[in-house]
């Protein structure tokens, strides 16, 4: 009974997404913990994946670190690749980026004494998304030796979220056809693979794409649905910044500002797989409704994490350097970039993240390219019009 309630809980975390069915696997794994001993090799991956789910829920990190210390100390080798896994899952703030790469390796390394192929597939995977988040320039080299691994036998979990990062790069090529062709391939995909993800990052491709082809506003009444769908993860808010600039973008202040304000202080948000991305899309709501007050709460958010891609989820879909989201934000703030001149430039890093497709401008047109620091300032003050005669002319 104890390994077929560990079993419930999946590979990821928060894979029962709702209230009830979670409940319900908790319950069962605490009664077979209860049953096995927390002492017990068993009993340790049993308490490794409470405490990974109660953190991931509330956005910490310290219990499944303890758990993960506790695993260590048993030297059972599959506790120590389990607990790695989610340790990894509960880490995806973009401060923890060093530390996460450290447990993906290390969850390499364990494969060796596990045996079982899957803790190998898995900790590359984790690598390789690791690399795509931190804007590496050798990510798109451990996605091929991940890639030639799955060739050999496939993984139902691992072959979703390659799958998910293809799009992601043919969004990036500005290949914006073929990325949305792919993205309805990848949802179904994730859908066969029993993904609790598949739904939410489907829209969440769907929605760069439109973003970036200027033609968010079609998007109000689909994501308008989705934010309140079940299948989305209690920890994930960022489809309401995606909400509120679709609304923004179409006109409707009145929904951009009321789902915005949903959010509530945006410095208590838990920092889960998509916080950056759902940054991104604050600045750009905090522009196009013209409101200092959030564009300078996410600019001093997002300062220390300059350098890198704004990603949603697991390499889901990515919306540039957040340097742009920061610029965004010192628009409508008038802050001084000055003191990081980042925010006008993008890092070499991520500049390739910011050569495909043209982003979506706010005074018709396409963009222009980026601007001095000093134009920065120049822009603002000289630009008063009201934001939403700025949107772009046509959706064609």
């Amino acid at each position: 009974m104890a390994r077929a309630a560990l079993g419930l809980g999946g590979v990821w975390v928060h894979e029962h997404r709702t209230t009830a069915e979670a409940a319900k696997v908790r319950a069962r794994q605490r009664q077979a913990l209860a049953v096995v001993g927390a002492r017990s090799a068993l009993g340790v991956r049993l308490q490794a994946r409470l405490c990974a789910e109660e953190d991931y829920h509330a956005g910490r990190h310290a219990s499944i670190l303890t758990s993960l210390a506790e695993a260590r100390s048993t030297g059972d080798p599959v506790a120590v690749a389990e607990a790695l896994n989610l340790a990894h899952h509960c880490l995806m703030d973009p401060a923890h980026q060093a530390l996460r790469l450290e447990l993906a390796h290390e969850l390499i390394g364990q494969a060796a004494w596990t045996g079982r192929r899957g803790d190998l597939v898995i900790g590359l995977l984790w690598r390789t998304v690791d690399l795509f988040l931190a804007g590496d320039a050798h990510a798109e080299r451990s996605l091929a030796e991940l890639r030639g691994l799955l060739t050999d036998k496939d993984h139902q979990a691992a072959g979703f979220v390659v799958a998910v990062i293809d799009v992601m790069l043919a969004i990036r090529a500005g290949r914006l056809a073929q990325a949305e062709a792919l993205a309805a391939a990848c949802a179904e995909r994730g859908q066969t693979a029993g993904d609790a993800d598949a739904l939410g990052w489907y829209g969440a491709q769907l929605a760069a794409i439109r973003w970036y082809q200027g033609r968010i506003g079609e998007l109000v009444p689909a994501l308008s649905e989705l934010v309140k769908s079940p299948e989305l993860g209690t920890a994930d808010h960022a489809y309401f910044p995606a909400l509120a600039v679709a609304a923004a973008t179409a006109g409707d202040q009145r929904l951009a500002r009321g789902t915005l304000a949903r959010l509530g202080d945006l410095a208590l948000l838990p920092r889960t797989k998509s916080w950056l991305a759902a940054m991104h899309g604050v600045a750009e709501a905090a522009y196009l409704l013209d409101d200092v007050e959030i564009a300078s709460q996410v600019y001093a958010l997002l300062l220390p994490f300059a350098r890198l891609p704004a990603i949603a989820g697991l390499g889901v879909a990515c919306f540039g350097s957040t340097h742009h989201a920061l610029g965004m934000a010192s628009l409508t703030a008038d802050k001084p970039i000055g003191r990081s001149n980042t925010c006008a430039r993008p890092s070499r890093p991520t500049s390739r993240w910011t050569t495909g497709p043209p982003r979506p401008c706010h005074d018709g047109g396409w963009p222009r390219p980026w601007p001095s620091t000093a134009d920065w300032g120049t822009q603002r003050r000289a630009d008063t019009r009201p934001r939403q005669s700025r949107r772009p002319r046509s959706w064609a």
